[in-house]
């Protein structure tokens, strides 16, 4: 990744939207009797392993995003509270899944955040690597 210079508001919105946008053209390859495709997300803010699933238990199998091995250009400058933000705006949210997922945090501090902020522990999850997840029901939309 380049060397990205201080993170603004507009900055981070671009890059959380672009990712959601991404990740639902993601969805869209989705093949029915598979029910997931996963990729790797590469840019100047992010870096994470993606995956878009049709089948989470966690949900009762509603769309859902998770993110694993995630690497944020610059921690602590508000990325994941404008993903978040973004990703709960029901009417200008650029993807339909219904829940994020955040999978094997191995980082104490942001695990802390991301309860803080909302997110439940699955219940699968091993403790010591908790996978934690935020819900957002969607109204109908067609794609």
């Amino acid at each position: 990744m380049a060397i990205v210079p201080q993170m603004d508001k507009a900055l981070l919105a671009a890059e959380a939207n672009a990712y959601l946008t991404w990740l639902e053209e993601l969805a869209r390859s989705i093949s029915p009797h598979q029910g997931v495709a996963s990729r790797l997300y590469r840019s100047e803010v992010l870096t994470a392993y993606s995956r878009y699933s049709m089948r989470k238990l966690a949900v009762q199998g509603a769309p859902s995003i998770c993110i694993a091995d995630i690497t944020v250009e610059q921690p602590g400058h508000g990325f994941f509270e404008v993903l978040c933000n973004q990703f709960e705006a029901t009417t200008d949210c650029s993807t339909q899944a219904e829940a994020l997922f955040v999978e094997n945090v191995s980082n104490r501090r942001f695990a802390t955040w991301l309860k803080c902020r909302g997110f439940l522990q699955c219940p699968y999850s091993d403790p010591a690597l908790p996978t934690l997840y935020l819900t957002c029901p969607r109204p109908f939309r067609n794609r």
